[in-house]
């Protein structure tokens, strides 16, 4: 539910992608006829006398109407935005109102306009506003826990991963395949009710280091979870990730088992590419841990970074990017359009990772582009995902367009 003028839902249905079937993944990996991920949005459409005289009726309204729609959806998102956010209607007065009439979870997420100077801001926000939702929810239902006998020794959670082309759908049968149980994902296609269980879990699993260790901290500190950040992009990254997991559980003959098979299922399609990519120069603009992500991909493939580039970066990401980059990178914060371009001009890459935005101004340059942020045809992480993005990057540098220019 987008609490705000029209405008601000159109970007979830009009812009954004969405499933295209009727199947979502759901844990412990099996398919289920279940299609509200990303789906439906509903808006309570604000105007200008909601705005003057409040919108917290026309919230409720549209909430109840919402679950009357879709009586079969668990539960329900409120969002505010910049408008909403400003005139501080009491949305979580009226998740609590709507959770007690339907008996369903009720959720908010008040970060208007992202809530600060950049996206990462809003992540931090939201984090917080989550955790003490879930568990105050927990103390008024504990029913909600996951009993004892539901449990097991092997539980994790994947904390930061947001399914980005159906990233799970390779993720989550590696760590299956070790040994280990995926109770909940946080966010990428998860189910309302399994994120109330994350507290559960023996291990948090944290993929991106920026947006999401806010909770995983604040379940450290609340339930006494551990966590570990990992990256699931690229071999070396991927059995990383893996061999950490199972280190925790004492898994690890089985942990090397998988990593021994899945290299092997993978090397001759990724032997392919290395010999045609080898050399290649390539910039990368993305969010924050996409950047140091990628470079250690890129250096599997043969491909040497010459330029990095961060929308909300903070300064730990700037010390593992340093970290990784080799002597004479370019690194430079938030560049501007005019920055990106003199950055793809002076260094004159052959590939350009970016997102859905930047992506044009390379491609007007005659620089081929990968969106590398929210992807395209994806799944690119874990080993089958590594292939994937092998495949786009070399059908991007090799297209024959490129020769007309």
């Amino acid at each position: 539910m987008v609490h705000a003028p029209v405008g601000c839902a159109w970007y979830t249905w009009g812009t954004r992608r969405h499933l295209s079937d009727l199947y979502t993944w759901a844990l412990p990996g099996k398919l289920t006829n279940v299609a509200f991920n990303r789906r439906y949005c509903t808006c309570t459409d604000m105007e200008e006398k909601d705005v003057v005289f409040g919108g917290v009726k026309k919230l409720k309204q549209a909430c109840l109407e919402s679950f009357r729609m879709f009586p079969e959806a668990k539960g329900l998102f409120i969002y505010t935005t910049c408008t909403t956010g400003l005139i501080g209607d009491d949305v979580s007065a009226i998740a609590r109102q709507v959770e007690e009439e339907t008996g369903k979870f009720v959720f908010y997420a008040e970060a208007p306009g992202c809530s600060g100077v950049s996206q990462s801001k809003g992540h931090h926000v939201f984090n917080h506003q989550f955790y003490r939702q879930v568990r105050a929810l927990r103390k008024r239902r504990p029913e909600l826990c996951m009993k004892e006998e539901e449990k097991t020794p092997y539980d994790i959670v994947l904390v930061g991963e947001y399914n980005m082309d159906w990233d799970t759908k390779v993720i989550l049968p590696l760590f299956e395949k070790i040994g280990v149980r995926v109770i909940a994902t946080f966010t990428g296609n998860a189910r309302i009710e399994d994120l109330i269980k994350i507290p559960d879990a023996k291990l948090n699993v944290v993929h991106c280091q920026r947006s999401a260790t806010y909770i995983a901290d604040l379940i450290k500190q609340g339930f006494e979870v551990p966590y570990i950040g990992v990256s699931l992009f690229g071999i070396e990254q991927t059995s990383n990730a893996l061999r950490k997991t199972a280190r925790f559980f004492g898994l690890e003959e089985k942990a090397e088992q998988v990593i021994a098979e899945e290299t092997a299922r993978v090397e001759k399609a990724l032997a392919f590419y290395r010999e045609r990519l080898q050399g290649k120069k390539v910039a990368i603009y993305v969010g924050a841990p996409r950047v140091w992500h990628w470079i250690k991909v890129m250096e599997e493939l043969g491909m040497s970074v010459v330029a990095c580039a961060c929308t909300f970066a903070h300064e730990d990401d700037y010390e593992k990017i340093n970290a990784r980059a080799k002597d004479g990178v370019l690194v430079i914060d938030n560049p501007n359009e005019f920055e990106i371009e003199e950055m793809l001009h002076t260094y004159k890459p052959d590939l350009f990772l970016t997102g859905l935005k930047e992506k044009y101004i390379g491609r007007k340059m005659g620089i081929p582009t990968v969106n590398s942020h929210s992807y395209e045809k994806g799944p690119y992480a874990g080993y089958a995902g590594f292939v994937n993005f092998a495949r786009d990057i070399y059908q991007g540098i090799y297209a024959p367009v490129w020769k007309l220019l």
